[in-house]
């Protein structure tokens, strides 16, 4: 009899196991997330590089009339910044729109008004800045992108006479000159997405802005102007930080029961 019982129970408690695991909650397994693309968002970086730039005076005061007066051409480091936002389509294209500011060291120095010699002139861009669209291919983690749009530079120049010039050229006068100038801005660059949030650049700018005049002060009474002709050029590597899009995270779902 009580080997009878014990297997009794035993086979008791092998039927109600499953019964008991049947009534247990199952969680269901979470909704797969779908990733956001990686370039959707705004972003802000920095960067560093080269410039130079080309320029000419041009006589547009007294005889001869168009004649080339300098030619100094700047160049040195330049360093900024940039911000702005993309938006991915599928998996391979981009549009967006960028603006940046941009410090500029570049200077020149350089003998000018020959017919006036000897004198001194200098061009120093001091600034730069720009807001330009962007359209881009997308190669994994890669970016290649191009940029266009408008653009301004700042200029100062001066110009010296130095002694021995002729009287009329006012020896040890000082002339200054600066200006705001608007244009525009092509380029294009590489881009590469190295963590989630980060990527690196390096980028080719290429700054034109239309012939202007400028007059240059040297005091009371003391006054002439210069067609100045210029564009500029800039070589950076930088680094963008991305905010990316804003994604609400998913609802958590009900957990379903399963019973007998």
């Amino acid at each position: 009899m009580r080997r009878e019982m014990i297997a009794l129970a035993a086979f008791v408690i092998l039927l109600g196991t499953p019964v008991f695991a049947a009534e247990m909650p199952v969680k269901a397994p979470p909704p797969p997330i779908v990733p956001a693309p990686a370039w959707t968002g705004f972003y802000l970086g920095g960067n560093v590089g080269y410039g130079w730039s080309e320029k000419q005076f041009i006589n547009n005061f007294t005889a001869p009339l168009g004649a080339v007066d300098a030619t100094p051409n700047p160049s040195g480091a330049v360093g900024g910044i940039q911000g702005g936002y993309n938006y991915q389509f599928n998996d391979w294209a981009l549009l967006g729109i960028e603006g940046g500011y941009t410090w500029s060291g570049a200077q020149s120095s350089v003998s000018c008004f020959p017919l006036l010699a000897p004198q001194t002139c200098t061009a120093d861009p001091k600034w730069l800045a720009d807001i330009a669209g962007r359209a881009g291919v997308i190669a994994g983690p890669a970016l290649f992108y191009v940029k266009g749009g408008a653009a301004w530079v700042h200029d100062t120049y001066t110009d010296l006479a130095l002694p021995g010039a002729p009287a009329g050229a006012l020896p040890g006068v000082l002339f200054t000159a600066n200006e705001t100038r608007t244009g525009w801005v092509a380029g294009g660059g590489i881009e590469y997405m190295f963590l989630p949030n980060w990527s690196a650049r390096i980028e080719y700018d290429y700054y034109g802005f239309p012939d202007d005049s400028v007059g240059f002060n040297g005091g009371p009474g003391n006054f002439f102007t210069e067609i100045i002709k210029q564009n500029m050029q800039t070589v950076t590597v930088g680094f963008n930080y991305h905010f990316g899009p804003v994604v609400a995270a998913p609802a958590p779902s009900p957990m379903p029961y399963v019973t007998k």
